[in-house]
């Protein structure tokens, strides 16, 4: 697994939990709260995503005292979100998160259809993974590279026992 090579779609969280404009707050902090998720993602009638709606929104609400049970999502959420295609490398998803200091990424698929979300966690995650990877084919590598040498030794004085009693293995 080439680290520079791989694919958002590869690294996304999905399926997408998505609501409508007019979804009431209090339904939707249960969603979320449902589904263990730190963002919904907000769509027209049509599907689109027009909107994300996360816990930083939440907590920048909650500062400016709104009555949830009074409110719909739509206003509240994050209007026009960033998106990046599935066929995009993580490290182009990691640099749109970074410059803009979101920490969720909608992804969509060539017809603008949001197939996923792509956190700077879901890029940690990844890191750490391979990262992990790495290390346990450096020390596999090295067991290999030590047994390898073993039998650099091993195997002459087997020939020579082989040499001296032929029977005997």
């Amino acid at each position: 697994m080439n680290p520079e090579k791989t694919l958002v779609s590869n690294i996304m969280s999905q399926p997408v939990v998505s609501v409508a404009l007019t979804t009431a707050m209090p339904l939707a902090l249960e969603i979320m709260s449902r589904h263990k998720i730190s963002s919904l993602i907000i769509t027209d009638d049509e599907g689109q995503p027009v909107g994300i709606f996360t816990e930083r929104d939440l907590v920048h609400s909650l500062s400016s005292r709104h009555f949830f049970d009074e409110l719909n999502i739509d206003t509240l959420m994050t209007k026009n979100p960033l998106s990046i295609t599935s066929g995009s490398s993580y490290l182009e998803a990691y640099q749109l998160l970074t410059e803009h200091t979101f920490r969720h990424l909608l992804v969509v698929d060539d017809h603008g259809v949001c197939i996923g979300v792509v956190t700077t966690t879901d890029i940690l995650d990844y890191l750490e993974k391979t990262n992990l990877l790495r290390l346990e084919k450096e020390r596999y590598a090295s067991l290999f590279e030590s047994i390898r040498d073993a039998m650099l030794i091993i195997d002459p004085v087997l020939a020579s026992v082989r040499d001296v009693n032929p029977g005997s293995l």
